[in-house]
């Protein structure tokens, strides 16, 4: 008898703190945010400053100008926020990052176009769930907080346009 309450205890243990250990996986701090969303912003930039140069499509080149744009005022204040949290950010040289440039850079329009959207897709989807995340997540810098909730309607903006941008293509 003794065994089953000692085992009844663990699995109500286990039941009890599921949640709070999900919950901590979820979450994300202010370091992590910054990190994670600079690191993202970077690639981006580089896939599209590829996208540029390679791509006939002036629809995808014009998409491209404004995600550089957008994430290089966007990663200049995370540049400082990172500066003022007193955190160095390096990006760019990433495997992830290097071995998207390589696989797009062997392409040549209208396959480039197609594997830079569903990048830009897959990216701009991933960085949208984390901005989400974090807002969901107790800022300790509220100047953080507000530039996630202004960055998640960018970043919704370049999913919306990639989708259908993609769809056009197909």
């Amino acid at each position: 008898m003794n065994r089953c309450l000692t085992g009844a205890a663990v699995l109500l243990t286990l039941v009890l703190c599921q949640p709070r250990i999900a919950r901590a996986a979820d979450e994300v701090n202010d370091k992590d945010f910054l990190i994670k969303s600079f690191v993202t912003g970077t690639k981006e930039i580089k896939l599209s400053e590829l996208a540029e140069t390679h791509s006939d499509n002036p629809d995808v080149k014009k998409f491209a100008k404004e995600v550089i744009d957008d994430h290089k005022r966007m990663n200049e204040t995370l540049a400082e926020r990172a500066k003022n949290l007193k955190i160095g950010v390096v990006a760019g040289a990433e495997k992830e990052t290097k071995d998207a440039v390589n696989t797009l850079s062997k392409l040549k329009s209208p396959d480039f176009d197609r594997e830079y959207l569903k990048m830009m897709i897959e990216d701009h989807q991933a960085a949208l769930d984390l901005h989400e995340r974090y807002s969901k997540a107790t800022a300790a810098d509220k100047d953080l907080a507000q530039f996630c909730k202004e960055g998640a309607e960018k970043i919704r903006n370049h999913l919306k346009m990639a989708k259908d941008l993609a769809a056009k293509l197909k």
